[in-house]
């Protein structure tokens, strides 16, 4: 979930987001994902007949894009409503596939979540996690640390360098 201004930028006046005529005052990009990570498809009747609901505690402006990885396998339709996103369960979800869905809402806050049915499966939230996060401090961790090997193979390369050039220095000099 992402903001698309600040607080202050919102009540100074100067900035002003506006979705088809229409005053926007919390903007926020919402990208909801759902994998299919288990060994089979979801089949329609897995879903009980029911949709799969994404709610939304702030208004949904608009449904700004829908796809599905792999490409070539169809989105479940979708129809927006003020208070979240409707998934039709007509069609298959399949194994490995993920589609992703990005709305645009507005109002402070928003909470994302997720109403469904279905029968021998199971919906699991995974968060991505926020900028203070423990995975978040290990994520930068571990990028420092290649960034670190990453400049100690270029050190060592170069020093590699460095010696070979003073050899032949140094057989041209004797």
């Amino acid at each position: 979930m992402s903001t698309l201004m600040s607080h202050s930028a919102a009540h100074s006046g100067g900035l002003q987001v506006a979705w088809s005529g229409t005053a926007l005052t919390r903007p926020h990009i919402v990208e909801v994902e759902l994998t299919n990570v288990g060994n089979k498809d979801l089949e329609p009747v897995h879903f009980n007949g029911a949709p799969v609901e994404v709610t939304s505690t702030v208004p949904v402006v608009a449904l700004l894009q829908e796809r599905s990885e792999p490409p070539v396998q169809r989105v479940l339709a979708s129809t927006p409503t003020a208070a979240g996103l409707t998934l039709a369960t007509t069609t298959p979800l399949h194994k490995g596939q993920t589609l992703t869905y990005v709305l645009l809402v507005d109002g402070a806050d928003p909470e994302i979540g997720l109403q469904e049915s279905v029968s021998n499966a199971s919906f699991e939230r995974r968060d991505p996690p926020s900028p203070g996060s423990e995975i978040a401090a290990a994520s930068r961790s571990a990028r420092m640390l290649a960034a670190a090997a990453i400049m100690l193979m270029v050190v060592l390369i170069t020093i590699s360098y460095a010696i070979d050039l003073t050899f032949r220095i140094s057989e041209l000099i004797y």
